[in-house]
């Protein structure tokens, strides 16, 4: 009887863990932006390459193409610079621009 009691406690106690790390799975497509891991790398890449420490993400889109995700976006650095930037897939460097208007 003992034995029972401990076998069913251990099988809720798992299938709790089990639904727990499915649910937290199930998040990370709904991160804030801030929290998305795109975002550190596109931070470093900007400190790195533009000497820009990054202030705020303005905008940014996620496009499907195919199996990969685009991505595009502008940013803000704490001196005020404003760059766009964009990926066509997950595992390439971001291409940055300085965002400078135009006139016509």
């Amino acid at each position: 009887m003992i034995c029972a009691l401990r076998a069913i406690s251990i099988g809720v106690v798992l299938a709790a863990t089990v639904g727990a790390s499915l649910s937290v799975l199930a998040q990370d497509k709904d991160l804030a932006p801030s929290a998305q891991p795109w975002r550190v790398v596109l931070a470093q890449q900007l400190r790195r390459e533009k000497n820009c420490d990054l202030n705020e993400l303005l905008y940014f889109n996620e496009m499907e193409l195919g199996g990969d995700v685009a991505l595009d976006g502008r940013v803000t650095c704490i001196d005020g610079r404003m760059y766009d930037f964009s990926r066509p897939r997950v595992h390439q460097k971001f291409e940055i621009r300085l965002c400078e208007p135009t006139v016509c």
